[in-house]
């Protein structure tokens, strides 16, 4: 979004529905509340509540199966986008004062998404009595559309005997706006391409591409504005990944012991394992850097998070996704993978610094993806011994950060909490 004066009204809970579930073995009832208004319009949104039915029911009264739950009656919020320019939205399930129930035992369907509520990243709410708030819904409106999102909910098949007899479970739906979370900021800041571009042409701006699950995840492209600072460390931010946390480089390479490079041992089934100190010489690298930084990140890093390691070898230049083929491994540091130094731009683009620089992505069983200045495309495989590339650390920070600035190098985004 260019046009930075236009007025947005922000950082609004809109309140969807109350949802008083009162759960006994062998019995579930649910009650539900209207808000006085159920249209609400502020500034580009108009957000429209409404019931398929008179009221949120189950078509049993016992713990059921996944694929019962789905057969019963939805919930439905309406979001459309009044203004010229994609904005984003997040949908938070806020657990209020007075719920006994176990979150663990609920689960709930978005748009027919089935997950364990607790599953969910943990949200920060803006209602006043909520005990804790998970993020079960986030993503863009395209100018002028309406985004329909569907709502059930039951408890666990899993529930046994008289585990959550007599609880009581209550909650409140909210549609956040609030542009001051890094991610809505990110996508408020930028004007976002929906359509797949080949690296080799010299775009700049801000992607949508497909990450895992199918999930929408948002790339930078080219020389963007995509600064990040946090206290005297410089970032730029690679991606918006799918669960909103938001991926970051180091703005120049690691030094350990007067030196910049590490070698790569072990290439093959398991480059970069969590349980042996990473089978990667790298990993001294980024453990140092980590400990050394630690202090500073505390509040920001968003812990064991996932990073892909694809050892499936399917991983080439002819990507145009972020699918990880394997289980991602859960880290808190950790190295840009192949598929996002080619999706920015390869040799275009801002992770290209004219340097020799690791990807953490295997490209055979005994060689893996480096980011080199020897070819046209900027981009090899090669062997472990044959190189020593740099090291530039990546992290995934949290989700509930807000932030300042506009991206740019004069002006970078400086997070808080």
């Amino acid at each position: 979004m260019k046009n930075k004066k236009m007025l947005f009204i922000f950082s609004l809970s809109i309140i969807a529905i109350i949802l008083i579930v009162a759960f006994s073995y062998a019995y579930l009832m649910y009650t539900t509340k209207q808000d006085e208004f159920n249209n609400f319009v502020a500034a580009c949104y108009n957000v429209t509540y409404s019931e398929n039915t008179e009221g949120i029911s189950l078509e049993s009264r016992v713990p059921m199966s996944d694929s019962d739950g789905l057969k019963t009656d939805p919930y439905v919020l309406s979001i459309k986008n009044n203004c010229s320019q994609t904005l984003p939205y997040t949908v938070n399930l806020n657990i209020l004062s007075g719920s006994t129930t176990s979150d663990s035992a609920i689960k709930i369907a978005v748009n027919d998404e089935v997950t364990l509520l607790t599953s969910n990243p943990v949200s920060s709410s803006t209602v006043d009595n909520a005990l804790r708030a998970y993020n079960v819904g986030s993503g863009i409106i395209e100018a002028g559309k309406t985004v329909n999102i569907s709502f059930k909910s039951w408890m666990d098949s899993n529930v046994r005997n008289n585990q959550q007899e007599n609880t009581i479970f209550k909650n409140k739906i909210t549609v956040e706006f609030n542009q001051e979370y890094l991610a809505n900021k990110i996508l408020f800041d930028n004007n976002l391409d929906t359509l797949y571009d080949k690296p080799s042409t010299a775009t700049n701006g801000l992607f949508v591409g497909t990450g895992n699950d199918n999930k929408e995840t948002y790339y930078f492209k080219g020389e963007p504005n995509n600064y990040l600072k946090i206290g005297d460390l410089n970032f730029r931010i690679i991606r918006i990944n799918e669960d909103r946390t938001v991926r970051v480089t180091l703005d120049e390479p690691v030094t350990v012991n007067g030196s910049t490079k590490a070698t790569f041992n072990n290439t093959g089934s398991s480059i970069y394992n969590a349980s042996s100190t990473y089978a990667y010489d790298a990993s001294s690298f980024l453990n140092k850097w980590y400990k050394d930084n630690k202090s500073k990140l505390a509040n920001y890093i968003a812990l064991e998070s996932d990073f892909c390691n694809d050892t499936s070898n399917k991983v080439t230049s002819t990507t145009t996704n972020f699918l990880c083929n394997v289980t991602p491994l859960k880290l808190n540091v950790g190295l840009m993978t192949f598929n996002e130094f080619y999706l920015s731009g390869a040799g275009n683009g801002f992770l290209y610094k004219e340097k020799i620089e690791w990807t953490m992505t295997p490209a055979t069983a005994s060689q893996v993806y480096f980011v080199t200045t020897g070819v046209s495309s900027r981009y090899s495989q090669r062997s472990a011994a044959d190189l020593t590339p740099m090291v530039y650390p990546v992290i995934n920070l949290k989700a509930s950060l807000k932030t300042t600035g506009s991206g740019t190098a004069d002006d970078p985004y400086v997070v808080y909490y």
